[in-house]
């Protein structure tokens, strides 16, 4: 599936004008504060223990699903039905590779933190390559290895996601919605499921 580059431009760079890169995105995402801040792709990351850094460290590799009985640090997530999303009549792989690549409209779904999603299994390798190879591609700035900090790009490669908890002790179908923040990618994906970037901003510690 591919998405028309029309409409990629559109979901990306609408909001970014050209002549300078928008403004970090301040600590309260839209989930929490109702505004939208960009569209909401359908990955949710596990907040680990101590949280998630923010500075010029190592990369975090995020990986997903199960994986030799441990749980993943990232999750796709079911998105409520929005109605004015391109990519609500695709199929599971489909919808993934295209929220992922153009987000969800509905991204300022007030009600959103809180509630319990339903995650898609089985291995996603094609559409999260296919998505993320897309959005980093899309940029402005291409240079891999950069921090956020000295990141000077339009935004393509920052991914709005949501933070979330397993609903159950045995956490492998549905997580709860605690907030979130944005994934900086800091390196083109590669045929990978696991993928490396920064948060900004850091979200808050797990109690």
């Amino acid at each position: 599936m591919t998405i028309p580059a029309a409409i990629l431009t559109w979901a990306l760079m609408a909001s970014s004008p050209s002549s300078s890169p928008p403004a970090a995105p301040s600590a309260q995402d839209s989930v929490i504060t109702g505004v939208c801040e960009g569209a909401l792709t359908s990955i949710g990351v596990i907040l680990p223990s101590g949280g998630l850094g923010m500075d010029c460290g190592p990369s975090l590799t995020l990986r997903h699903g199960w994986r030799d009985g441990d749980p993943g640090t990232y999750v796709l997530l079911d998105l409520p039905a929005c109605p004015d999303s391109w990519c609500r009549s695709l199929q599971t792989s489909d919808r993934l590779r295209c929220e992922i690549l153009i987000g969800n409209p509905c991204c300022y779904i007030e009600d959103l933190k809180g509630k319990e999603l339903h995650a898609f299994t089985g291995t996603r390798i094609g559409p999260i390559t296919d998505a993320l190879q897309g959005r980093f591609d899309a940029d402005t700035d291409r240079r891999e290895g950069l921090c956020h900090d000295q990141y000077l790009g339009n935004q393509a490669r920052v991914l709005r996601v949501l933070i979330v908890e397993p609903a159950s002790d045995r956490g492998r179908d549905t997580y709860r919605v605690l907030g979130g923040g944005r994934l900086f990618l800091r390196a083109r994906q590669n045929k990978s499921d696991d993928v490396t970037g920064e948060m900004v901003p850091a979200p808050p510690p797990a109690e």
